[in-house]
């Protein structure tokens, strides 16, 4: 696998900025700590990302490959039902750690839509991000032609 990463944080004069992408994959991998964890039944240690809100000892999986690490959620929600609003997706890091292929172990953006989960890269992340930075501005502009 050849690495595409930039070697500089700093562009060189006369360079393109590195796009949002470039900067998703320049960046650092987070640091971790050892945690207890259970499987089945039995207390182990296990090493977990700092980012990890799991408590691994309540989860107890039955096998090690079973447990995985998940961020803190954030939500996307509209206004309505009965509650005020209504969820439309929760956003959230997650990685498993113990994935066959090494390629499943990186942290990655999971997008929850209640019935679908979406497993993005950081560069998949970042578009989406874009995409609904561009919708939020596109409803900002319905919002004011509605209320002129």
């Amino acid at each position: 696998m050849t690495d595409t990463r930039e070697k500089s944080s700093t562009p060189s004069p006369g360079s393109p900025t590195p796009t949002s992408t470039q900067a998703a994959a320049a960046a650092p991998v987070s640091e971790s700590r050892i945690v207890p964890a259970s499987v089945n039944g039995r207390q182990i240690s296990i090493e977990c990302p700092s980012w990890c809100v799991t408590d691994h000892v309540a989860e107890n999986e039955r096998y090690l490959e079973d447990i995985e690490h998940s961020g803190e959620l954030f939500d996307l929600v509209i206004p309505g039902g009965s509650s005020g609003y209504r969820l439309l997706a929760h956003a959230r890091l997650g990685a498993d750690l113990f994935a066959l292929d090494p390629v499943d172990r990186r942290p990655v953006v999971v997008v929850d839509d209640g019935s679908m989960e979406f497993r993005l890269t950081p560069a998949e992340a970042l578009q989406h991000a874009d995409r609904l930075i561009a919708h939020g501005e596109q409803m900002r502009e319905l919002a004011r032609r509605a209320a002129a």
